[in-house]
């Protein structure tokens, strides 16, 4: 018994703090990402229709087998659920879960007991009423969506589709699954009470189903995805059934979100020590033309570490970087290269031993260093410490008479006046926003750099009323103040420029004397939202758009970048500010 407690208790404790870095994380995103303070409230009736470019790429199955028939299972389930009038959502579920067990359990039934078991499904999910009327009855404007999918003939029937159309032709707008908020324009879902048991398969495919129609209908970015989300939902399945233990539930759940192609579904994941260890070495790298380097110290005061910026690992754990960097993509990732590269080196130097070893090259010298790592919470702690002590000392110093550099790391609220008016009369100020800082900084921004009258964003939002359309909203309420700083403002933005950062960037631009230098941002410029799958496992994604006045995305994309430089040192910095041509 107590050789018992000895393994259990260290486990239930090690799982408590995880499960509290996890829930700190993600509520500091979802917090801090506020972006109503500079808008009106969202008006159905006054935003427009938002139409984009981008299609929805739609896939569908060429085989009739059991794959296909749960395939179809989730997308009639999740079409009924958001179009048809059951406002109960626990019979919702109920009628997704006895249907599961039909189709995982009898085996492979003709394509004519499927189509029955599909129009039992919806029959069961609403009342059969056609008072109502569709509003909006062209699917053209739904951006997110096509019902082409219906026409399918390998799995599906006449009787199928037509019950569908109904659907779609009566649907009245009476949502009662998802709700936008007033401020935001951000989806929150009705769960039903929690499914748990992921041992049942039935459990599991139920978490991918709810979870795939939530972002199908809802994900206002999903257009920028790299692939089909339909084919994401088929190629998902397998790896739901499979996932018998919790580690590959996880892996499953990872490899599905991942498909969204969006910075902030990487967030949880780098915190989850199922999947990647809890510890840490004593530095950071990136990947920088083909080479795995070193470009940051975890703590730059400590004296007796072996590592140097700008080492080049060779070998991790007599690991080919290279193979371990491809092998962890597939569950970690960005919106672009540059923020796919931050996460997934994160998870490379995620190990689950004290200590490291690593083969580096330095100069002409080969090195066989060892690496003595700390617990990610006890080095977040530290650095919290740190930076806590820091913000009251000077973040601002002066390059030459006329420039001055302003470090937005530790700026906040609190401490902004006293580094900004020191520095106020200079020609120049480089605001480096490499960085996450505090969320109450948007107002001084906006105070102090930004001209009156100011416009910088535009908000798209999914309408929940009407699953698959999205809408633009453009805030009537602008920002900035007459007397704001004259002065020429450089910004120094990379990948570590993410969310709030680029929303400060973007707030920042609508200044002509700003100028934008560095390497491409993040691309997930919106409110970080979570969502939950069965047994508790915190995901997270971007719930709303947030484009430029003139309509330029920024998801993925990041935001605009006058000057493209991948090395910024002061010197260099001033001579690009100084040849932009915004500035007077």
């Amino acid at each position: 018994m107590k050789r018992f407690l000895r393994i259990v208790i260290p486990m239930l404790i090690g799982v408590v703090i995880v499960s509290f870095i996890v829930m700190i994380t993600v509520s500091q995103y979802r917090n801090h990402l506020i972006y109503d303070h500079f808008s009106d409230s969202i008006n159905y009736e006054l935003d427009e229709v938002y139409q984009n470019e981008n299609s929805v790429k739609l896939w569908q199955p060429i085989n009739y087998d059991q794959q296909s028939q749960l395939f179809y299972l989730c997308k009639v389930w999740g079409f009924a659920k958001y179009f048809g009038n059951n406002d109960n959502i626990e019979d919702v579920n109920e009628a997704l879960m006895v249907s599961l067990d039909k189709v995982l359990n009898q085996g492979k039934t003709n394509k004519e007991e499927f189509c029955d078991l599909l129009q039992n499904l919806v029959s069961s999910m609403h009342k059969d009423t056609t008072d109502g009327e569709n509003p909006y009855p062209d699917i053209s404007d739904y951006t997110l969506i096509s019902n082409d999918w219906m026409c399918d003939t390998i799995c599906l029937n006449d009787g199928v589709k037509q019950l569908l159309t109904n659907l779609f032709e009566h649907y009245d707008g009476n949502n009662a699954f998802a709700k936008n908020n007033s401020s935001t324009g951000v989806v929150k879902f009705a769960q039903g009470n929690d499914i748990q048991g992921i041992s049942d398969v039935s459990v599991r495919l139920f978490g991918l189903f709810e979870y795939w129609n939530a972002m199908n209908y809802f994900y206002p970015n999903k257009n920028y995805m790299d692939f089909s989300w339909d084919l994401s939902l088929y190629e998902a399945i397998p790896c739901f059934i499979e996932a018998d233990n919790e580690l590959e539930y996880r892996k499953a759940i990872y490899r599905l979100t991942n498909r969204l192609c969006d910075s902030h579904t990487s967030l949880p994941v780098t915190v989850d020590t199922f999947l990647f260890g809890e510890y840490r070495p004593e530095f950071r790298m990136e990947l920088v033309n083909n080479r795995f380097v070193i470009n940051k110290m975890r703590n730059p005061e400590k004296e007796d570490c072996n590592f140097e910026v700008g080492d080049i690992i060779l070998k991790i754990s007599d690991e080919d970087p290279h193979k371990l960097y491809d092998s962890l993509q597939m569950f970690v990732c960005g919106g672009n290269d540059w923020s796919n590269q931050f996460f997934v080196c994160n998870a490379m130097l995620s190990r689950r031993e004290t200590e490291t070893e690593f083969v580096i090259l330095r100069g002409n010298d080969t090195l066989f260093l060892k690496s003595h790592n700390e617990r990610s919470k006890d080095l977040w702690g530290k650095r919290m410490k740190r930076e806590k002590q820091n913000e009251k000392k000077q973040l601002y110093s002066w390059i030459d008479d006329n420039t001055a550099y302003l470090d937005a790391t530790l700026l906040t609220h609190k401490n902004f006046n006293k580094n900004y008016r020191p520095i106020k009369n200079a020609k120049t100020i480089i605001l480096d926003l490499r960085c996450y800082p505090e969320q109450m900084l948007s107002v001084d921004i906006a105070d102090h750099f930004v001209p009156s009258n100011s416009a910088f964003a535009c908000f798209v939002y999914a309408d929940a009323r009407y699953p698959g359309m999205l809408r633009l909203h453009k805030p009537t309420k602008h920002i900035g103040k007459q007397s704001c700083y004259a002065g020429n403002i450089v910004v120094l933005v990379d990948e570590n420029t993410k969310s709030y950062s680029e929303y400060l960037t973007m707030m920042l631009q609508a200044n002509p004397k700003t100028n934008v230098i560095g390497k491409p941002t993040s691309g997930a410029v919106g409110n970080a939202k979570s969502y939950d799958f069965p047994g508790k496992i915190t995901t997270m994604y971007t719930s709303i758009g947030i484009l430029y006045p003139d309509l330029t995305p920024t998801q993925r994309c990041g935001v605009k970048i006058d000057s493209v430089c991948h090395s910024l040192q002061y010197g260099e910095i001033f001579l690009n500010s100084l040849s932009q041509p915004n500035n007077n």
